[in-house]
Order: structure tokens, then sequence, then C-alpha cells
């Protein structure tokens, strides 16, 4: 679970396990123009710690 995901406007490239690989594979694909490499290696929030407040939100 995790890894790097590249994201150009609402476009997302694809996932990688680290940074470097991302960075390669952006600049690849929209050559030097911004993008973002968002790393997606944090924890899973645990939804139960929100009580009864999170099985009364509609999704």
């Amino acid at each position: 679970m995790g890894g790097f995901v590249v994201i150009k406007g609402d476009e997302i490239l694809d996932v990688w396990l680290n940074d470097l690989d991302a960075l390669k594979e952006g600049v690849k694909a929209f050559g030097r123009i911004q993008f973002m490499i968002k790393d997606i290696n944090e924890k899973p929030i645990d939804i139960s710690k929100f009580g009864s407040a999170s099985t009364k939100m509609k999704l």
C-alpha cells in the first residue's frame, strides 16, 4: 500500500514505489513543466475514532 503518484491538472499518470521513479516518469510524460508528485504512503485514517459521526455521513 502506498507509493508516489504523479498528477498534472486532473490527470493521474500512475503510482510508483519511490519518488525518483515518479519524477523520471513525470518528466517523460509532461516534460519540464510543472506537475505534482504526491506521497501516498501515509497511514490510513481509522474512521471508527470519529464515533457515531462517521456512520451518519452521506457519501
